[in-house]
């Protein structure tokens, strides 16, 4: 959990709908820094997978409000 409501959300939702697991922790900071942190521990996580042969290369989600 990043302690950040809307992000803990989207990643809930990312998870759901990829079917995966992700367990996405942050270090305290500005919640600028927190979001910036997340976004750049999914991007290395999810490059390698979205590269590999087969695979379109890049994603969309819905997230309903």
């Amino acid at each position: 959990m990043t302690g950040l409501p809307v992000i803990d959300h989207l990643v809930g939702e990312l998870a759901k709908s990829a079917g995966l697991r992700i367990a996405l922790e942050v270090a305290p900071g500005s919640a600028g820094e927190e979001v910036a942190a997340a976004g750049r521990a999914l991007g290395v996580a999810l490059a390698e997978r979205l590269r590999a042969n087969g695979a379109s290369g890049a994603a969309s989600l819905l997230v309903g409000a």
